[in-house]
């Protein structure tokens, strides 16, 4: 999308990019470490909020491209894990036939 920054400085403004890859990092955390600690979990949201609300104080996004990229990089990282396990999971019972 071409939405103007809050400072103005140019329209890349949605989605935020930042925060679509914090929020990425964080949800693979959760995905693969999850059941290990719940720790790397909130460490990981925890940075990755952290992100989202930088972008937004200091004026390079709108709290709407926050919320985007944020949805962005969990929906796809979800989606990338799960689609992954799958052809591994395929690719190692066609081994065992």
């Amino acid at each position: 999308m071409s939405e103007l920054r809050p400072d103005g400085s140019d329209t890349l403004s949605s989605p935020s990019g930042h925060t679509a890859t914090a929020f990425m990092i964080a949800t693979m955390l959760y995905l693969q470490y999850n059941k290990r600690s719940f720790w790397y979990t909130i460490f990981g949201y925890s940075c990755a909020t952290a992100v989202g609300l930088m972008r937004v104080l200091n004026n390079r996004h709108w709290i709407f491209d926050v919320i985007v990229g944020a949805s962005l990089g969990i929906i796809i990282t979800y989606w990338a894990y799960r689609k992954t396990e799958r052809i591994l999971r395929n690719r190692a019972s066609d081994k065992n036939k």
